[in-house]
């Protein structure tokens, strides 16, 4: 896929296989070259990649970039969709807009009230005013008890004027930071709208989808957010919170059913995840390791299939992420301590 990017001393796909090279481990290249776990390994790691000129003989290339050089490429690289993703181009702003709506209703009658009770503490204060002028000229003993009971209520309520005004202010404060904040992400919105709508008419022939199948460590809220946006459909686990929550709504005797040797499933439907604004398809996992049961959330975008078809490929993906772990458990060798030289032996 091409990505935009001047070429100066390197070609961009060459940075590809430089990072492509920094986080696979490479027996053939050597003992001391292994996978990198940061960017900047490829150039202050122990043994540097992109210093190495027999690693970069071996990758076919000249010479190796800086890992600067290699991230901007990957940035641009990864902003990028795949051939067969259609952006998604609407957006929440219609529930957006309705949000600022209310919020705008909400500080306006808040404000209407803050100021009733401002007026209301100015009249007070001039009551009390002309009752004290009023009881220092010629008045009866009954008219001068009757407008002492008057100002002593009046000065009683005073003060919960002074703190009714202050909480009021102090909630009309909160309603206009809040109008201030989805004012930004409204316009936010918006911009990223027209820029997914761009794209969109960039690439007229999409594949029907490309499915995200990852683990519940990026499935927050924002991230499937941006997949969903980007033309993705994520296939992944929610937080253990989540699932909580679910077990508690399900009806009684809800329908598990067999989808693995020890994996059962039952479909929830749609549900808004915490931190996304669009609905997943939603189905509640319940295995058994040893003599405890363990449950998870398997999440979707989409319409759901059976729920075996569902549990198969995603439970798959597993044993790719076992093998990674095992292969780097056995080949990758950073962070070696060096042996000690002969002076500081002796």
């Amino acid at each position: 896929m091409p990505v935009p990017q001047t070429a100066h001393d390197f070609d961009p796909q060459d940075k590809l296989i430089e990072f492509l090279a920094g986080i696979t481990p490479h027996l053939r290249f050597g003992a001391g070259v292994s996978s990198i776990e940061h960017l900047q390994d490829l150039n202050s790691g122990l043994r540097p990649l992109a210093k190495d000129a027999a690693v970069a003989l071996g990758l076919g290339l000249e010479r190796l970039a800086h890992f600067t050089t290699a991230g901007r490429r990957l940035a641009a690289w990864m902003s990028r969709r795949w051939p067969g993703s259609k952006r998604r181009s609407r957006l929440p702003i219609e529930q957006l807009q309705a949000a600022i709506a209310r919020l705008k209703r909400l500080a306006q009658q808040q404000q209407t009230r803050r100021d009733g009770l401002r007026a209301t503490h100015t009249r007070l204060t001039r009551k009390l005013y002309h009752a004290r002028q009023t009881a220092n000229g010629a008045i009866s003993a009954k008219k001068l008890a009757r407008w002492q009971a008057q100002t002593t209520g009046w000065q009683k309520r005073l003060p919960r004027l002074v703190e009714q005004i202050v909480q009021a202010q102090r909630v009309l404060d909160r309603h206009q930071a809040r109008l201030t904040q989805l004012g930004a992400e409204l316009t936010r919105l918006r911009a990223w709208q027209t820029q997914l709508q761009t794209d969109n008419q960039c690439n007229p022939n999409p594949l029907p989808h490309v499915t995200a199948r990852m683990d519940v460590g990026i499935a927050a809220g924002e991230n499937l957010t941006w997949l969903l946006e980007m033309g993705y459909r994520p296939d992944t686990k929610a937080a253990n919170g989540q699932t909580t929550a679910l077990r508690t709504h399900l009806p009684r005797g809800a329908c598990w059913q067999q989808v693995g040797d020890n994996a059962k499933m039952v479909l929830v439907g749609e549900h808004q995840l915490h931190g996304c604004p669009y609905p997943m398809t939603v189905a509640l996992e319940r295995f058994q390791i040893g003599r405890n049961v363990k449950y998870a959330t398997i999440v979707r975008c989409g319409p759901a299939p059976t729920l075996p078809v569902w549990f198969a490929p995603y439970n798959a993906r597993q044993t790719i992420e076992a093998g990674s772990k095992e292969m780097k458990g056995v080949i990758c060798v950073q962070h070696l301590t060096p042996a000690p030289t002969a002076e500081q032996v002796r």
